[in-house]
């Protein structure tokens, strides 16, 4: 669901017949979308926030109703929760290998000349990550 394209918390209730996801991720960081998928989330399910807000940001859940009814569990996923020294090097080994594929992310590799044309494109929502290369 594209938050930037109507409500996302009604779009997942309609997908799923009114019920919300059993998991939602949230990837930004705000506030606001962070509510959101605790609201997109079904009773009994997750909402695993990944995204890394403010210091100082604060979301609001109901308590009655948007927590102890819904039965929900938030959980906040810190670098992914991995082990770095096990996962870096089998990400790296899967990378080589092509089991990874990392480079279909990048939506454009740029000088550093051309970051702030770069960062215009990511807000107009042209490009999602770009990929700064330095000189040799």
């Amino acid at each position: 669901v594209h938050a930037g394209q109507g409500n996302p918390v009604s779009k997942v209730m309609a997908l799923t017949g009114q019920r919300g996801a059993d998991v939602s991720f949230e990837v930004v960081g705000l506030e606001a979308s962070i509510d959101q998928a605790i609201a997109m989330t079904r009773r009994g399910g997750q909402a695993v926030l990944v995204g890394l807000p403010r210091m100082d940001a604060m979301i609001t859940v109901p308590a009655f109703l948007g927590a102890v009814m819904a039965a929900k569990t938030i959980t906040g996923c810190w670098y992914g929760s991995a082990d770095v020294r096990r996962d870096v090097p089998r990400l790296v080994e899967h990378y080589r290998n092509g089991y990874l594929k990392l480079d279909e992310l990048i939506s454009a590799t740029i000088t550093l000349d051309e970051v702030n044309d770069a960062f215009e494109a990511m807000k107009n929502g042209d490009v999602a990550r770009s990929v700064i290369r330095y000189a040799d």
